[in-house]
């Protein structure tokens, strides 16, 4: 699957690149959107499989209509909680930051595979009955997904992301969100 997401992402970057220098004329029609969705990250940290859904805001530019920039930010909306022996562990995910590089390509005129490519800041809490910790981390993140556009100005989303692969601890998984164009 990596190995797939990173071709996308080679692809699309070079279709995007190949567009950028050939459209020199941007329209200045819908080139901001703003989109709100939810993740449902799933995180191995040291051999302990942990489950939280993330809701995320994304805020983007399209520079042209095969590239864009876009900043992310979210939020935990649930807790996992885990049993390592007789501790009782309390996981989330206080909060997660982000900014991307984004290539996109049309299949049709409605539908449009993507990459993305940047880096995710993320700030994590644990407790249990004997401790508890917080941490945060920054890590490259990297993803491809579909978009479709149900009008020139709403759009849903799905994709699939590596969140971070970083110290033995990865987090990777999909999301689904509605954006509109502005």
């Amino acid at each position: 699957m990596k190995n797939l997401v990173m071709t996308l992402a080679v692809v699309s970057s070079f279709i995007s690149t190949q567009s950028f220098a050939a459209d020199t004329n941007v329209s200045r029609e819908n080139n901001g959107y703003a989109q709100i969705g939810i993740t449902r990250v799933s995180s191995e940290v040291s051999g302990i499989d942990l489950i939280h859904p993330v809701a995320t805001a994304t805020v983007g530019y399209n520079f042209n209509k095969n590239f864009a920039g876009e900043v992310v930010a979210g939020a935990g909306v649930g807790d996992d909680t885990t049993y390592v022996g007789v501790a009782r562990i309390v996981t989330s995910v206080d909060s997660i930051f982000g900014a991307y590089l984004k290539a996109k390509t049309e299949i049709t005129p409605d539908l449009a595979i993507f990459a993305r490519v940047g880096a995710l800041h993320a700030n994590t809490s644990a407790s249990s009955q004997f401790a508890a910790a917080s941490g945060n981390s920054t890590s490259f993140s990297f993803g491809a997904g579909l978009e479709y556009n149900f009008t020139k100005t709403i759009y849903g989303q799905v994709d699939y992301m590596s969140l971070s692969n970083k110290d033995g601890t990865s987090s990777q998984g999909p999301s689904a969100s509605v954006g509109f164009n502005f």
